[in-house]
C-alpha cells in the first residue's frame, strides 16, 4: 500500500536517515563504509525536509483549530493527520 500521507513522509525520512548512517560490514564483521562528510551532509538535507514537513503539519493543525478552516478543506495527503480534530 501507497504512503502518500504527509505523516507517513515522517518514517520514510527517519528511514533514508538510517539507511544513510547504518555502516556496511563485510562477511568478517569489518565495517566497510563509515560515517563520511557526505553522508553527514545528505543527513542534514534529509533532516532538514523532515523539519518542513513537521512544520507544514503544525501549520495546518493551527489552521483547523482555530476554525478558519476544517479538516475536510486540507489537501487529501494532510486530511488523515486530523480526524481528532473536529471543529464545528
Amino acid at each position: 500500500m501507497a504512503k502518500n500521507k504527509a505523516i507517513d513522509l515522517n518514517d520514510i525520512l527517519f528511514q533514508t536517515i538510517q539507511n544513510i548512517i547504518d555502516p556496511e560490514v563485510d562477511n568478517d564483521g569489518k565495517i566497510i563504509n563509515e560515517i563520511t562528510v557526505e553522508k553527514a551532509e545528505a543527513v542534514a538535507k534529509v533532516g532538514q525536509v523532515m523539519v518542513n514537513n513537521m512544520k507544514m503539519q503544525v501549520d495546518a493543525m493551527k489552521l483547523v483549530a482555530s476554525g478558519n478552516i476544517k479538516p475536510s478543506q486540507l489537501p487529501d495527503n494532510l486530511q488523515g493527520n486530523f480526524k481528532e480534530i473536529d471543529n464545528k
